[in-house]
């Protein structure tokens, strides 16, 4: 009836040599109910998880609450993000801040970091960036890397703090350091610019390096760029294809223009006018504005009909997966992309979430007489909706398909 014998034995059967997690199970239930507060912490893990038990949010919150309420800092953060995500628990955000705060102020870098997140986004407590830097600094201090990427975001961009480049690249240099590729991307590029930090080459195709081998697009499209021209690295037009083909996969309509370039001159690949046509017309539809000359050019001069229609067609086919793998649903294919044959053309331009819904504002001449609208948010894309237009203002109103969009943050007061 020990309750720390009772742990010890849900430990054994947790990591020791024998693992059995029903075992550990009827361990860890015994010393919870006898109070025992890491052991309801971990059998709230087991019921989060269905490690040994069926998955039950409910049970899995019930503990994560006992545990938390005896002051265990991983079990605050748990049942806080219980209550941010609504897993288990009526979605509440004021609840999940307190809870999330109690264990940031036992400093889990892990609630350290939502917390700041909370303050960026306003959610369950009033918006402050200076409050955001102060938990973004607690938790990078602890190496949790996303909170030193987003404290050298904050420094670059003077959000919370004074604005500081160098600052930032040392934030962004500890979590490159710790293999976070989106500061490595960075880093690449403020070596690339001088900016923060001499610039240098060299460091730059190395950095982008390990960022693109990790997956990032950006990385990957920059390491193409390195590779045709011998800019940090030795050059080499097939490493150059590559790393543009890694990117274009992903949506990178720059990627994809470059490829289309490299099939049309021969460059890195055997010369091939079709494939040429193939990239430029995703890269149209992923928002390149050079491509549409390309495709026009082709069409003219160097494809036969029927060449032209069947690297259309491989076009259409491959933007409508991108799109439906991007939204992760099972939605009714995309329109197909708009026909040079039929004097239409890709215009692209910029605009901006308005709200969670998805509401977007846009220029007006950037979608007028357009059949087919769709908007790039990150690495997704979604169909949009034109609902109303001011051609007087320039000014569009789009509706994008999809839900809990995240809508451009405003300054409260204007600098001086």
């Amino acid at each position: 009836g020990d309750k720390e014998a009772q742990f010890g034995m849900g430990l054994k059967y947790t990591l020791g040599d024998e693992k059995d997690p029903v075992q550990a199970i009827a361990w860890f239930q015994k010393a919870a109910e006898q109070g025992h507060p890491i052991a309801q912490y971990f059998l709230g893990l087991s019921y989060k998880a269905g490690d040994g038990v069926a998955i039950d949010p409910a049970k899995a919150a019930d503990w994560f609450r006992k545990s938390a309420e005896q002051g265990f800092k991983d079990a605050q953060f748990e049942i806080g993000s219980c209550y941010a995500y609504g897993t288990g628990v009526e979605k509440d955000a004021d609840q999940a801040f307190a809870w999330l705060r109690k264990a940031a102020e036992q400093k889990s870098a892990k609630a350290q970091y939502i917390l700041a997140e909370c303050y960026v986004n306003g959610v369950g407590v009033d918006e402050d960036l200076a409050q955001a830097v102060v938990w973004y600094r607690k938790a990078a201090e602890q190496d949790d890397a996303r909170s030193q990427h987003n404290l050298g975001i904050f420094y670059a961009n003077g959000e919370g703090v004074e604005k500081d480049i160098g600052q930032a690249v040392v934030w962004w240099r500890k979590a490159a350091e710790q293999g976070f590729n989106a500061s490595q991307q960075v880093l690449g590029d403020c070596y690339a610019k001088g900016d923060g930090i001499g610039k240098d080459l060299v460091q730059a195709a190395a950095w982008w390096r390990k960022a693109a081998e990790q997956g990032n697009a950006s990385a990957q499209n920059n390491m193409g760029v390195c590779c045709a021209t011998g800019t940090g690295v030795e050059k080499d037009l097939v490493q150059s294809v590559y790393w543009w083909s890694k990117a274009a996969e992903q949506g990178s309509g720059n990627a994809q223009f470059a490829l289309g370039q490299c099939y049309l001159d021969g460059a890195g690949v055997v010369q091939d006018d079709s494939q040429a046509c193939f990239h430029f017309l995703i890269a149209g539809a992923l928002g390149s504005p050079n491509a549409a000359d390309k495709i026009n050019r082709l069409r003219d001069e160097r494809l036969s009909a029927n060449e032209y229609k069947n690297a259309k067609r491989q076009a259409d086919e491959w933007v409508n997966a991108f799109c439906k793998g991007s939204r992760n649903d099972t939605s009714e294919p995309y329109a197909a992309l708009p026909d040079p044959m039929h004097d239409e053309f890709t215009a692209s331009g910029t605009g901006f979430v308005i709200n969670s819904d998805g509401y977007f504002l846009t220029c007006a001449h950037v979608v007028e007489d357009s059949r087919i609208i769709m908007v790039h948010l990150g690495a997704k894309t979604y169909p949009a909706k034109l609902i109303c237009v001011d051609v007087g203002n320039d000014i569009a109103l789009l509706k994008l398909d999809g839900t809990n969009f995240h809508p451009l943050a405003f300054a409260r007061d204007i600098p001086q």
